[in-house]
């Protein structure tokens, strides 16, 4: 049955499903920064191991690089952990607002089903009422009828 909260109830779902998709991108953002951070981290391991036996080697550039990129990395990371939290709570309000539209639609079927129900009922009875008045008719004695 429709009812006049179906097109804001798929307004409601077209909304989830942008934040939920947002989300989705957002913790792939965050996983690829995390790949990041540890390749980084295996560079940095690699070449302390490689600096370490031969003190020619000047590194400190390398590691003034990486540390530099290591701290980008760190902010990148909270500003996508920040992101996800606000998308989160965007999608608690989308999904309050689905479900009460989608409460509203139910009690509108509802509603429209008791009076529908009700209205067959009003039918059935006067159609009741109908025969019995015609039935009581046909049992009273003609000089009833008469005297009526």
């Amino acid at each position: 049955m429709k009812t006049p909260y179906d097109a804001p109830l798929r307004v409601a779902e077209r909304e989830l499903d942008e934040v939920r998709a947002a989300i989705g991108a957002a913790l792939g953002e965050i996983r690829q920064i995390e790949d990041a951070a540890a390749s980084l981290r295996d560079t940095m391991a690699r070449e302390t191991a490689a600096v370490a036996g031969d003190h020619s080697l000047a590194a400190e550039r390398f590691f003034a690089r990486a540390r530099e990129r290591r701290t980008q990395l760190a902010t990148a990371c909270e500003a996508a952990n920040a992101r996800v939290e606000t998308l989160r709570e965007r999608a608690i309000e989308c999904y309050g607002a689905r479900t009460a539209i989608g409460n509203a639609a139910a009690r509108y079927r509802q509603e429209a089903e008791r009076a529908a129900a009700a209205a067959e009922q009003a039918a059935l009875d006067d159609i009741a009422a109908s025969r019995l008045v015609r039935l009581r008719r046909r049992r009273r004695p003609v000089t009833a009828r008469l005297a009526s």
